[in-house]
């Protein structure tokens, strides 16, 4: 069997740069997960708040539910309420 020294350089190199790309990409992951789940208990936190400043209706869930969305998607680019 021959050794082609060349072809396991070229093997190498790919490798090496597979590994790079998903060590670059997996810390940007993380945080997006971290700062989802931050998100998310704000955003509870933020619609259980302001629901419990107004008067009973019947329609308080789906202004609870309102409230947790706009405060999730501002907290995600990054935009407080």
């Amino acid at each position: 069997m021959r050794y082609y020294p060349i072809k396991v350089r070229w093997q190498m190199l790919v490798v090496v740069a597979i590994l790079t790309t998903i060590a670059t990409l997996l810390p940007g992951s993380i945080s997006f997960a971290a700062s989802e789940s931050f998100c998310q208990s704000y955003a509870r936190d933020y619609a259980r708040r302001y629901a419990a400043k107004l008067p009973r209706t019947v329609s308080q869930s789906l202004l609870k539910s309102t409230l947790h969305d706009r405060a999730f998607e501002h907290c995600m680019r990054d935009e407080w309420p």
